[in-house]
């Protein structure tokens, strides 16, 4: 898995440096709307299970178990499937200092997610229902 799942992320980084992406993780796009914050990739780093992607910015997001790597028509970046996604970014307009680093945690538990959100913005922790096919998304 990790020889395809190189091969796709060098493809797909070498085609978007400079573009702008929606997150989606679990169905739900990161900012609430589309459009309305953006990611550019920057680079990519598979550690054991674990795949890391930074953005501009310092925001990084973190797939573990990821599966099923592919790219759509118009460059977009799907992952089937993973057991956990994190995505890391400081609390916009603050200085990037430890107490103002914020994530937001989903952790697959069965046919749910488990979303928990640390930092200084509206810390929470729900669970809801996923049946997706799509479990992390730059679209």
């Amino acid at each position: 898995m990790t020889a395809q799942l190189e091969d796709v992320l060098s493809s797909w980084l070498a085609a978007s440096r400079e573009r702008h992406f929606d997150l989606i993780i679990a169905g739900r796009t990161f900012g609430g709307r589309h459009g309305e914050a953006m990611q550019t990739p920057l680079a990519y780093q598979i550690v054991g299970p674990i795949l890391v992607v930074r953005f501009m910015g310092a925001q990084r997001l973190s797939v573990s178990d990821p599966s099923g790597p592919s790219i759509g028509h118009d460059g977009e970046l799907v992952i089937r499937d993973g057991s956990e996604a994190i995505f890391s970014w400081y609390y916009y307009g603050r200085p990037q200092l430890p107490e103002n680093l914020c994530e937001d945690v989903y952790r697959k538990l069965g046919k749910g997610i488990v979303f928990t959100r640390t930092g200084p913005l509206f810390p929470t922790s729900v669970s809801f229902l996923y049946t997706g096919d799509e479990f992390v998304k730059l679209l």
